[in-house]
């Protein structure tokens, strides 16, 4: 499992533009259809702000058709905005970090994706970041296919919002029952699967975790699933599984550069093939942050 509150996918990756997006003013510069790791945006002004929204439903973080993923204003050369990212361990379902950056030649958008003071810690997404302009498949490994929208029943989100803020401070007993109280309400919701699976294993139960992130995967197949659930398999003395598990994981786009260091996993790091997993895992995270 990954350290409390570690965040597996942000949104400071490589943005890809797709043929036709056409030059334009600085102030118009940023409008065009985008290729993204969420899936395919479009980047429109409304007024002084740029709004960039998924044409079709994210390949992560379970975010569907329509949903915003980026604003800002482009005002004397410098864009100033935010991006939304998702956290794996629920932290709280997603988040928009401060986005500042310079258009570089009408092919980049260089800058620094920053932390707030407040909100989940370890996020690996402070530092560089660049949207550029170039063919997704210049990416060693390929996108993981579009994850289906996934949406909560209302009655279920308070409920869920009282489990991940209890995971949030390490109450696993709690949150376990709130989880499955939403569960009532939307039983077929592979996010809140899968936050059971992690208060389950908070809690050392490997066995209703295995079976919570198995359900997420037929549910959802979101990355982070098969990510925790490999780590289960690890936990449990099932190298061979976790091992398969774990490439799944990365195929289907997880990109966390420190899977080496998750203590979950030490029981896999001298096999052999776990070191080219832990470079592929490395390759794609610098490939989506840019040069």
């Amino acid at each position: 499992m990954r350290r409390p509150l570690r965040q597996w996918l942000a949104t400071a990756v490589a943005f890809a533009a797709l043929a036709g997006a056409r030059p334009a003013s600085a102030e118009g510069a940023l409008e065009g259809t985008w290729d993204t790791p969420y899936g395919r945006i479009r980047l429109e002004r409304a007024g002084t702000e740029y709004v960039g929204k998924l044409l079709e439903s994210g390949r992560a973080c379970g975010y569907g058709r329509g949903t915003e993923v980026v604003h800002g204003q482009l005002l004397d050369g410098v864009f100033t905005g935010e991006m939304r990212v998702c956290y794996a361990r629920q932290c709280h379902p997603d988040e928009w970090l401060l986005l500042l950056g310079m258009p570089f030649r009408n092919e980049r958008l260089v800058g620094s994706l920053m932390l707030p003071e407040r909100g989940c810690p370890n996020g690996v997404t402070a530092g560089p970041v660049t949207l550029t302009r170039a063919k997704m498949g210049d990416l060693a490994t390929p996108l993981p296919r579009p994850t289906p929208k996934v949406e909560m029943h209302p009655q279920a989100k308070p409920l869920y919002d009282e489990g991940v803020a209890k995971l949030s401070r390490g109450d696993g007993s709690g949150a376990q029952k709130r989880f499955k109280l939403a569960l009532e309400y939307d039983p077929k919701n592979p996010i809140i699967h899968e936050s059971l699976g992690v208060a389950f294993r908070l809690r050392k139960d490997y066995t209703n975790a295995r079976a919570s992130y198995q359900a997420a995967i037929k549910l959802g197949r979101l990355p982070s699933s098969y990510y925790n659930l490999a780590c289960i398999f690890a936990l449990e003395g099932k190298p061979r599984e976790a091992m398969a598990t774990l490439s799944t994981a990365l195929k289907m786009g997880f990109a966390d550069p420190d899977i080496g260091k998750d203590q979950d996993l030490k029981s896999l790091l001298d096999l052999p093939g776990f070191e080219e997993l832990r470079r592929q895992a490395a390759e794609r995270n610098r490939l989506r942050a840019g040069p």
